[in-house]
């Protein structure tokens, strides 16, 4: 690992349980969430991607540092470990769902150091990072979702009629090894665009979500959640990304729709979830409509 900014004294708690290790990459929504925790009295150091990560520069950081290894690398827990014990933090704070699920993965290891992790159990993470079966939940809720199914249900049901185009095809669950639809959404304009695409998933087509396209832009709400009640939330439209076929937010725009943000909690309470977690709507500015992502 490497320390990229050094410790502010000026910020250190003498409290054990006040300091917590936020793994936050380089984004905005990092920022949002060091920025948060330390105004509400916390001591923050900050796991960032790169040393240009907002975070590492950020005033509120009491430090911050670079790992050697991602959470799917077998060295990941000694080194998350080491740098824990080193700081002596009483809770570590993932935001990606890749650290969540390195991190889940390691829990009793985490218990025996007796830090605690933001995150849910192994089985709520896995229903939560199903597609289909928050897509499933939304029904139950009341929630406004596209209509859609899993790509080797729709050819077995006739994709001639079943569901009205443009498709939208997006990968089911990411945390598996199983294949995976290789961008954040492929398209269907008609049915020959969704044999074409079928002949390339074929093989992994039960991890393929196809749902019917709704108009609008992508809005993204990060939330915290700590025993059934929210504590920290925003929103905001991702206008670009990089790559544009869809990847990481680039650039935002500040907004506010409450009842996007009413029905996140919903979701998030009824799985049960625990620490920060991002859900993502289609939010149409001109009807004021939307869908869960």
């Amino acid at each position: 690992m490497k320390q990229i900014k050094s410790i502010d004294h000026k910020l250190c708690q003498s409290d054990r349980n006040r300091r917590v290790l936020a793994i936050v990459g380089d984004t905005q929504v990092g920022l949002w969430v060091v920025r948060s925790l330390a105004r509400n009295g916390l001591e923050v150091h900050a796991i960032v991607n790169t040393i240009h990560g907002q975070s590492a520069h950020s005033r509120y950081s009491t430090s911050a540092w670079l790992l050697d290894n991602n959470p799917s690398l077998p060295e990941f827990a000694d080194e998350i470990l080491q740098l824990a014990d080193q700081l002596n933090v009483g809770s570590i704070m993932p935001v990606s769902e890749g650290f969540h699920n390195g991190l889940i993965s390691i829990r009793d290891r985490l218990d025996l150091a007796n830090i605690h992790l933001f995150s849910p159990s192994r089985e709520i993470f896995d229903k939560a990072t199903d597609k289909d079966y928050v897509h499933q939940l939304c029904l139950e809720l009341n929630i406004p979702v596209a209509k859609g199914m899993c790509l080797d249900e729709l050819m077995e049901k006739g994709p001639e009629s079943t569901l009205t185009y443009p498709l939208v095809l997006r990968t089911r669950k990411q945390n598996v090894r199983s294949g995976k639809v290789p961008l954040k959404a492929a398209y269907a304009r008609n049915l020959q665009e969704l044999l074409n695409w079928h002949r390339q998933f074929e093989s992994f087509a039960d991890n393929v979500l196809v749902q019917e396209y709704h108009p609008g832009a992508e809005e993204h709400v990060q939330i915290l959640m700590h025993d059934g009640e929210m504590f920290m939330t925003g929103d905001y439209i991702g206008e670009h990304h990089m790559p544009l076929a869809g990847g990481v937010t680039v650039q935002r725009i500040s907004c506010h729709h409450q009842e996007v943000i009413d029905d996140t909690v919903k979701i998030l309470k009824a799985l049960n979830w625990q620490g920060i977690a991002g859900v993502q709507f289609h939010f149409d500015p001109e009807t004021g409509r939307y869908i869960f992502l």
